[in-house]
């Protein structure tokens, strides 16, 4: 039988293929956004109307959005990625603005994870090809910007705590300490993720000192104390329990475990009193448990969140978890069988950090702090946590050629799903959307209602987002022509919203407070107008071409009737109508041609 150091040693080939792979999808991922951009995400367009209103707060040229909107620019958890999106609305359009954002979702998430694994190991760089399709899961397709960039600052977090871990210094607490406001600053999820993450690895480490009272750390024969191990996983029977990342601080072995728990807690302080003020300004929201355990768990071991377009991302995303639970399987087996293991305990928390996440999903309310879907976002991190703990474990050589083939073609994947309904099934969407575009004047308030959310009725596509949601939310980007539709606008959770006076979903479509059902079933625009002030310039139907009169629109056509409204504007597909009522706003005669059709 061969020794363990034939088993281990990785070939050139094997080298080589993971790194090269990793870059050229990253260079594909970029450039399908670059080219084919900004991509057609759910909330996406509202989040970078938020974000204009902020650029544009007190300008007189922009008097309707200003009358619109408040903004509150207060540091809180969902703000940084609305303060990126302005602050680059300051020197690019509102489009490139959206695709930079987007290729920081998309780049950050692998990139990050990249550092974060080659700090646990320098060979477990290629493991990131595991990460393409948590950039590119459902909730980066639903816009949740905030929220893919707290996932790349959670994986730095950890990569920085493994660093002070490293070399405990001030300067590695402070990073530690800006990444945690940082990542709670994108979003609350991330954050608490991460702290689940350095308090398991911190909680283990200082467990082990104590019970054992002596250096837990994993070193060869003969290596001094607090010397980093930097050869590959498994390459001999020592080496296979050692880490990049030293096992053991310099000092007392001890006393510098206390020192490293003291200022990992001083670096995590920031961030934690900013996440209990901002908890103590969220009291007398709802709190709400939502999908059953059970109905978690299979939704993790699915790959559910990776599963959005079609049933290509279907089967890859069950793939991906096969593949990762099943090297996570041969890495333990073959880490077991070796009785030269020692039970280190940086390999013992990492390994610990996917049962943390785990138990994050169980336990975090879908509903709390004025948001929801709050388990959607705890439903990838057990993923990232495996692909962690293969980052420690030896994993047999035998599988890293196959196993690098199937994650980049799980990327791929990933990748050219979302590359194909960009380049061909969005494009005659919004066709009709810029022919509609044209013909609204500067200054004009604008009702949009979309019967279905998909690109066509049958959702051909198969998409599990809806690209359309908020596809009306762009008009508002220029000609100061504030769109009265926004989910995300209404919440009280982000750095600009809707004046609470002046809210449409509650006065104009009669929904109710943190309400979650999408549909609009009803328009009261007199009561809209009485207690705004503004008119409702135009109202926008989004419908099947030759809708029959008892469809879903039929209550909003007799309320608009009723109003007053008559059709200007049909789009050449017959799916989008514009209404005006004449004569009742000074925002300008229509652009265009009369109905077609």
């Amino acid at each position: 039988m061969p020794s363990d150091a034939s088993r281990s040693a990785p070939s050139p080939l094997l080298e080589a293929a993971g790194p090269l792979l990793f870059w050229l999808l990253l260079a594909a991922a970029v450039l399908v956004v670059m080219v084919l951009g900004p991509i057609a995400t759910s909330d996406g367009p509202a989040h970078v109307a938020i974000a204009h209103a902020i650029t544009v707060a007190g300008d007189p040229a922009w008097p309707m959005v200003n009358r619109l909107y408040d903004i509150s620019p207060i540091l809180t958890p969902n703000a940084l990625g609305h303060y990126l999106l302005a602050a680059l609305m300051l020197i690019l359009s509102p489009a490139v603005a959206e695709q930079t954002i987007q290729i920081l979702c998309i780049g950050g998430v692998p990139l990050a994870g990249w550092l974060l694994l080659r700090r646990l190991h320098p060979s477990a760089g290629w493991l990131a090809l595991l990460l393409f399709p948590v950039a590119l899961q459902a909730t980066f397709l639903m816009g949740l910007y905030n929220y893919s960039l707290s996932i790349s600052f959670c994986l730095l977090s950890i990569w920085a705590y493994l660093r002070l871990r490293e070399r405990a210094t001030a300067g590695a607490a402070l990073l530690l300490a800006f990444l945690l406001l940082v990542t709670l600053a994108s979003q609350a999820p991330g954050w608490i993720e991460a702290i689940a993450a350095i308090g398991t690895m911190t909680g283990v480490e200082t467990g082990l000192r104590w019970l054992h009272g002596r250096n837990a750390g994993a070193m060869s024969p003969g290596a001094s104390r607090g010397k980093p191990l930097r050869e590959p996983l498994a390459k001999s029977p020592g080496a296979a329990e050692g880490t990049a990342c030293p096992d053991t601080p310099l000092g007392t072995p001890f006393g510098v475990t206390l020192r490293l728990l003291a200022m990992v807690l001083a670096s995590s302080l920031p961030s934690l009193l900013l996440f209990l003020w901002f908890m103590r300004q969220s009291t007398g929201f709802p709190t709400v448990y939502g999908p059953s355990l059970v109905a978690r768990l299979i939704a993790v071991i699915l790959g559910q969140p990776f599963s959005t377009i079609g049933r290509a991302t279907a089967l890859s995303s069950l793939l991906l978890m096969v593949l990762i639970i099943g090297l996570c399987a041969a890495g333990l087996l073959t880490w077991l069988r070796n009785p030269a293991r020692s039970a280190a305990s940086l390999r013992l928390g990492v390994l610990l950090v996917p049962v943390a996440f785990l138990a994050v999903l169980a336990v975090i309310p879908d509903e709390a702090g004025g948001g929801w879907t709050h388990t959607w976002r705890a439903q990838p991190f057990p993923l990232i946590g495996l692909v962690l703990a293969c980052a420690v474990l030896p994993l047999p050589p035998r599988l890293r050629f196959p196993a690098t083939l199937l994650a980049a073609a799980i990327a791929l994947v990933s990748i050219g799903m979302v590359a194909k309904v960009q380049a061909m099934d969005l494009p005659p969407v919004l066709r009709e959307f810029n022919e509609v575009d044209g013909v609204i004047p500067p200054h004009c308030t604008i009702a949009p209602v979309l019967s279905q959310f998909k690109l066509d009725p049958a959702n051909r596509a198969q998409l599990v987002y809806h690209p359309l949601f908020h596809a009306a939310s762009r008009f508002e980007l220029r000609d100061d022509r504030p769109v009265l539709f926004s989910y995300v606008a209404r919440l009280p959770v982000y750095p600009a919203r809707f004046r609470p006076a002046m809210d449409p979903q509650r006065l104009l479509y009669g929904w109710q407070p943190f309400q979650r059902d999408t549909h609009v079933v009803t328009m009261d625009i007199p009561r809209f107008e009485a207690a705004t002030g503004l008119p409702v310039d135009f109202v926008l139907l989004w419908d099947v071409p030759d809708a029959p009169p008892a469809g879903p629109f039929a209550q909003i056509r007799r309320d608009i009737d009723k109003a007053g409204y008559r059709p200007v504007f049909r789009s050449s597909g017959g799916r989008m109508e514009a209404f005006r009522r004449p004569g009742t706003s000074g925002c300008g005669p229509s652009r265009g041609a009369a109905p077609s059709g």
